[in-house]
Formats: structure tokens, C-alpha cells, sequence
């Protein structure tokens, strides 16, 4: 098959999301597809539009000029090379992510430029809860566009179903896979710490993690807090950290990379998930889990669909501070619990979250929609 993955964002910029896109891709080109990748900028100095090869084909957009008064760029040239390099491949299905304004449209104009159109798969990667998807309707204005609709979890899918104007009948329910070791052995890290890794955005509930681990290292002032990403709330958290003396007890990492990620994750007592609005999956969690690392999640959206609250981990009322540092306490004072929690959660995982389950799946929807 020749698939054209729309991915706006992808890397180098971070978070599941984009590591998703990263592996399916990766995966279907292992598995003989040819891909292309039609990309977001590198950083906010890169050019407005180029083309690289790095795995596969790329072509950067570079969106965000369009914006600028000061430049002379314009939306048509972004189309004239997105349908060049679209053109070009000549897919069969074009795979896009989310429902970003400019890069929607942008493809929704490249779609009406092709003469032969290709099936078109959504991967919906943001929150499905009531309020975005009645004030904001952009499913409903791309409905028409859409060949099927891929949900990474259960909520997900129920919500898109009730509240779009995408039929049932287009609707797909696949988890986003992560890689399953052949070993579930790890040691914690002799310093004991917990792990928090995404973007540090105002929904994310850092700053309720931060209040819970002030709880937490009155009692016990050895544990740490380490946090692996960066965002639009990083200044904020800093300052916020400082502001209630916990400079010593936390580490702001930055972005790491995979494999340093994985390491962090191992060593850790357990990776909190404290987000306070719905969360479309949490591929974190999911890695977490395969690790056999516990999970203290917010039962928010698909993030309550990764753990087994009590069997792999906890799952609690999104915001609470104090009931998250009593679950952070429970785990630290409990290593029984931890290892009985994470040997569960790898069992879990493997089940349901095995990224050779989740990408089979993704390329039989393709399989099926050409067929059709």
C-alpha cells in the first residue's frame, strides 16, 4: 500500500502523539508499505517549506508563517507543494492526525485537487469530551472527508459516536500500541523517585502533582519527583516549586529521548498520569505499564482505560492533591504492592496494548477500506 501519513504535529516535536505516528510509520514501512510523511516545521526558524528524507519522504510546513504579516507566504504555495508532493505518491490512503485548523484545510484543498482520491483515515488524538466536540464541530465539517475514523479508546469512540456527525459505521476502536519486552525484570533506582513525562500544559495537573509531593516529603523528604518534558506551564511549575520549597525534591528533565525515557520509567516507583481534563489515551501510561511499572492515573477520559485501578495501579478523582499524595505514600510504603501492581500491569499490556496487535490493526482498516 502507499500510505501518506498527515502529520501535523510530528517530530522532533514530543508527546505520544507524535511517537505514535513515529512507530506506526516506522512499522508499515517494515511491513513493505510505502510511506510518505507531510510533517510540521522543525523549530520556528525553519524555512517555510522543504523536503527531506530522513526514514522516509518528507515534506515540512512551516504553518505558522502564514500567520506572520511580515512574510510573503502563502496559503496557496503550501498547497501548490502539498499537492505536488501528494501528487507525486499518488496514494491510496492518506492516514491525518487531529483537527488542527490551518492543516486541515490545507488538506481538505489538496483532497479537491487530486483526480483520484484516495481513502482518508482519521486518527482523532484530542480530547472527546462533551463541550469540544459540541462548540467546536470540526468532525462535523470534515465528516464528509472522512472514509473512517480511528478512536484510541473506548471513551473515545462513545463520545465521537454521540456527539459527531462521522456515522457509526466509520468509526474504529484501536489502542495506540507500545513495544512489549521480552523481559518484565527492572530495579528501581536506588534514590527513590517518582516520574512524571509529558507536556507541561495547564491540563496536565503538574501543579497538583507538585502540591501532592509537598504532602509526601513532609513525611518522607527522600523521594523525589522527576519531570521529563517541557511546555507551555514549564516557567509556571518552576516558579511554583520554588515557591512552595520544593527545589530539592524535583527534577525538571526536559524532553528525553526513547530510550533514556524508558530507563527513567524503569527506575522509577511509579509514573503518575495527574491530568484534570479528559485525555484522549496516554501512551505513557501504556509504556509504563509494559514495563511492569505502576500507574497513578486521573479517571479521566482513555487514561482510566490503562490501569486496573487496585490491580495494576490506581486511578483517582482528577484535582485531588491530597488523595494522590495518600496514593503516592501507599506505593512508597508498600514495595510489595508496587511489584505486584507492575507484574499485573505487563500482563495487562501485553493483552491490550501490544503496538504488533495495535499496528495489525491499523493496516487491516487500510487493507479494508481499499478493498472496498
Amino acid at each position: 500500500m502507499k500510505i501518506l501519513q498527515w502529520a501535523l504535529p510530528y517530530l522532533p516535536t514530543r508527546g505520544g502523539r507524535e511517537v505514535f505516528i513515529s512507530r506506526l510509520s516506522l512499522d508499515l514501512k517494515e511491513m513493505g508499505h510505502e510511506i510518505r510523511v507531510v510533517a510540521n516545521e522543525r523549530s520556528e526558524n525553519s524555512p517555510f517549506i522543504e523536503e527531506v528524507f530522513e526514514d522516509f519522504p518528507i515534506l515540512r510546513l512551516n504553518l505558522e508563517l502564514l500567520k506572520d504579516s511580515k512574510t510573503s507566504h502563502t496559503f496557496a504555495e503550501a498547497l501548490e507543494r502539498a499537492h505536488a508532493f501528494i501528487r507525486d505518491m499518488d496514494p491510496e490512503i492518506i492516514h491525518f492526525h487531529n483537527t488542527y485548523d490551518a492543516g486541515s484545510l490545507l488538506l481538505i484543498e489538496v483532497l479537491k485537487k487530486l483526480e483520484k482520491r484516495p481513502k482518508v483515515v482519521l486518527t482523532y488524538h484530542s480530547l472527546a469530551d462533551h463541550e469540544t466536540l459540541v462548540t467546536g464541530r470540526k468532525l462535523d465539517f470534515l465528516s464528509r472527508y472522512i472514509d473512517c475514523a480511528i478512536l484510541p479508546s473506548k471513551f473515545n469512540y462513545s463520545m465521537v459516536g454521540a456527539f459527531s456527525a462521522i456515522p457509526r459505521e466509520r468509526l474504529r476502536f484501536i489502542y495506540n500500541g507500545v513495544p512489549i519486552p521480552d523481559s518484565v525484570e527492572r530495579t528501581e533506582a536506588a534514590e527513590p523517585y517518582f516520574l512524571y513525562a509529558g507536556r507541561l500544559n495547564s491540563d496536565k495537573g503538574v501543579g497538583v502533582l507538585l502540591s501532592a509531593l509537598r504532602l509526601l516529603v513532609e513525611r518522607y523528604p527522600e523521594v523525589r519527583l522527576k519531570i521529563a518534558g517541557a511546555g507551555l506551564m514549564e516557567k509556571q511549575l518552576k516558579d511554583f516549586t520554588q515557591m512552595i520549597n520544593l527545589e530539592s525534591s524535583v527534577d525538571f528533565l526536559g524532553w528525553k529521548e526513547q530510550d533514556e525515557l524508558r530507563e527513567l520509567i524503569k527506575g522509577s516507583l511509579a509514573v503518575i498520569m495527574p491530568s484534570t481534563l479528559s485525555e484522549p489515551f496516554g501512551l505513557i501510561g501504556a509504556e509504563a505499564q509494559s514495563l511492569a511499572v505502576p500507574l497513578i492515573a486521573s479517571r479521566v477520559g482513555g487514561l482510566a482505560e490503562i490501569p486496573e485501578d487496585s490491580v495494576t495501579g490506581l486511578l483517582l478523582p482528577a484535582g485531588d492533591f491530597g488523595l494522590l499524595s495518600q496514593a503516592m505514600r501507599y506505593l512508597y510504603e508498600h514495595p510489595e504492592i508496587r511489584k505486584s501492581y507492575g507484574l499485573a500491569g505487563a500482563e495487562r499490556a501485553a493483552e491490550l496494548f501490544s503496538i504488533e496487535k495495535s499496528h495489525k490493526a491499523y493496516e487491516a482498516c487500510f487493507k479494508e477500506l481499499i478493498s472496498q
